[in-house]
């Protein structure tokens, strides 16, 4: 397939980011041939949903979008963090709109024993069993708020109210059990020192999605997309030119 009858290249950024963050790689794939998009999302770039939205209600706006623009499908669906999760959904629920999937430092699976996890479930569980004892109440409110200070993440922290509960909702969608209805080709790039979204979860995007390669940049953090732009094109266009 030349490039001029290559599927249009989506760009979905993470969470907190814009789409301006795609500028350098959406300029280099449009030197080359690539028609591109680099979408902009309700709560980023435009004013927040008035209720709370998950990931399906992201992949419908995604959807509409291209659908207003008419672009013509399938399309080749590039996903950072956040922006992974909705192209996961979209993947697995929308197979004849993907032709090929590029996940980079993909959210999306469920990280069930992080140590913080692990202190925070283990607090949870303390004080729903003293729960009822009025001196302990007051005790643990408190507790509560200086121990959510320490271990909320700065995406939840930042965000406005409306803007926790669409985070909350799209972090409770465990996307590993879309994995297997996958059938695009699917690359997945990662650095290997992602701390926000580890390696483990590379490996299990990998296992999930039939046939999907995984390459992994050295030195590279959760931002690899950027921190290591050359090197990162260097296999996107390999993949894109198969």
């Amino acid at each position: 397939m030349s490039n001029q009858e290559s599927s249009t290249v989506i760009l979905l950024h993470g969470w907190g980011g814009v789409a301006f963050s795609w500028q350098t790689i959406e300029q280099r794939l449009k030197q080359i041939g690539y028609q591109c998009l680099s979408i902009r999302f309700p709560g980023f770039d435009l004013p927040q949903p008035s209720e709370p939205w998950g990931v399906p209600e992201y992949a419908d706006f995604v959807l509409n979008r291209l659908e207003h623009l008419q672009l013509k499908p399938p399309f080749t669906f590039v996903g950072h963090s956040f922006g992974g999760r909705i192209a996961i959904y979209i993947s697995a629920t929308r197979p004849d709109m993907v032709d090929k999937l590029i996940l980079t430092d993909s959210a999306g699976v469920e990280n069930r024993r992080t140590p913080k996890l692990l202190f925070v479930s283990t607090l949870s569980k303390v004080f729903k069993k003293l729960d009822g004892v009025p001196v302990v109440n007051k005790i643990s409110r408190s507790l509560r708020k200086i121990i959510w200070r320490f271990t909320a993440s700065p995406d939840y922290s930042n965000a406005t109210p409306m803007m926790r509960e669409i985070l909350k909702k799209v972090v409770a969608l465990n996307l590993e059990q879309y994995l297997p209805s996958i059938c695009a080709d699917t690359l997945i790039i990662w650095g290997d020192q992602d701390e926000v979204t580890p390696i483990r979860d590379a490996k299990v995007l990998n296992r999930g999605i039939k046939g999907s390669s995984l390459v992994v940049i050295k030195g590279a953090g959760h931002h690899s997309h950027i921190s290591h732009v050359h090197e990162w094109m260097n296999y996107v266009i390999h993949f894109l030119r198969k």
